[in-house]
């Protein structure tokens, strides 16, 4: 039904929380999605997108909502060249079955909720 897989980073394990960009299949199904993510992080969230399936993920852009404020991951605040899933322009990072993309965000340590959300979809 969708994919990239998502997992999160508790100790030294990866815990999955789920899929993200669920049945987005095709450029017309390009937009927003959420995953509500469980982390006992205090001030980097550690998050694992995973292609898992045989499909290609069309990633378009992604980060965290933390207490519902969006926060980049670390890898969008280096001014050098950009990944492709920095904003949401159609330029998109592709995944396929094997890919793995690992994402640091910081967070306060205050923080309550976190949310992942991505734009982009998959094909077969």
């Amino acid at each position: 039904a969708a994919c990239p897989y998502v997992d999160v980073l508790e100790g030294d394990r990866w815990v999955r929380q789920g899929e993200i960009l669920r049945y987005q299949v095709g450029p017309t199904q390009d937009r927003w999605q959420r995953l509500g993510i469980s982390t006992e992080a205090s001030h980097t969230v550690h998050i694992r997108l995973s292609e898992e399936k045989d499909e290609v993920t069309h990633l378009d852009s992604v980060h965290l909502l933390v207490d519902e404020h969006p926060v980049l991951p670390v890898s969008c605040q280096q001014a050098d060249s950009l990944p492709d899933y920095c904003e949401p322009d159609s330029v998109y990072e592709i995944m396929e079955r094997g890919d793995i993309i690992e994402l640091a965000f910081e967070v306060p340590p205050s923080s309550e909720t976190f949310t992942l959300e991505a734009k982009g979809y998959y094909t077969h």
